[in-house]
């Protein structure tokens, strides 16, 4: 082989390794991307869908920036979510990029409900990364992979958005006090690409199922009369 076509096949072999690398990036932004389309499909959400083009560095202050703003239809307050959960909320916008706080900032909070009893509690962030669920009734028992939900309290976020999973429970000696982590769903993602959540269908409500259930058993009795 001549020096020409040695060069020449080792350009094309530099030309395909990269071809293959784009490649490759193209299919695992298609797959976030369809992640946040079912996520958005699965609440019944519409929105507007960005990428992070900034992060914070600062554990103080735990906020991206998105290329998408008020001309898209972005406002102060949305909230934002990943591919599989809940990701912050929109605090600052401009007409073409908005800053995010995410639910695991320090200063940020998160009013909940635990699914499988109903009880109350805010998900605050802290310096360290992680989410803990307080102001929960101490008589409420709490367990390891108890689901938590937004329970859209004070307006801050649409209701019934899963936004994490209990981790762990710590009581402390002594006192009824006690320590609930939270994992989230969406935080440790790849923060890449994001939904802006303009609006969401109201989940139906327990009230509602039952008087579904209750109509449903007297159509049953009165067919049966």
């Amino acid at each position: 082989v001549s020096d020409s076509s040695y060069t020449a096949l080792v350009e094309e072999n530099a030309q395909l390794k990269s071809q293959i690398v784009q490649l490759e990036e193209y299919r695992q932004e298609a797959t976030r991307l369809q992640g946040l389309l079912d996520l958005a499909d699965q609440y019944s959400i519409e929105g507007v869908t960005g990428r992070v083009i900034g992060q914070s560095p600062d554990s103080w202050d735990r906020i991206i920036t998105i290329d998408v703003g008020s001309n898209a239809g972005v406002e102060l307050g949305l909230p934002v979510m990943g591919s599989t959960g809940l990701l912050g909320q929109v605090i600052e916008v401009s007409p073409l990029t908005c800053k995010v706080r995410l639910i695991d900032d320090p200063q940020s909070g998160v009013s909940v409900y635990i699914q499988g009893n109903r009880a109350t509690g805010i998900v605050k962030g802290s310096v360290e990364g992680l989410l803990y669920l307080e102001d929960v009734d101490t008589s409420v028992e709490v367990n390891v992979g108890d689901v938590v939900v937004t329970s859209g309290l004070g307006g801050s976020y649409f209701r019934g958005m899963q936004l994490g999973t209990v981790s762990a429970v710590r009581a402390s000696a002594g006192t009824s006090d006690r320590t609930i982590v939270v994992s989230p769903l969406a935080v440790a993602d790849p923060l890449e690409e994001v939904t802006i959540i303009t609006d969401a269908a109201e989940p139906a409500t327990d009230d509602a199922s039952s008087d579904s259930t209750t109509n449903a058993d007297t159509d049953t009795a009165q067919s049966e009369e």
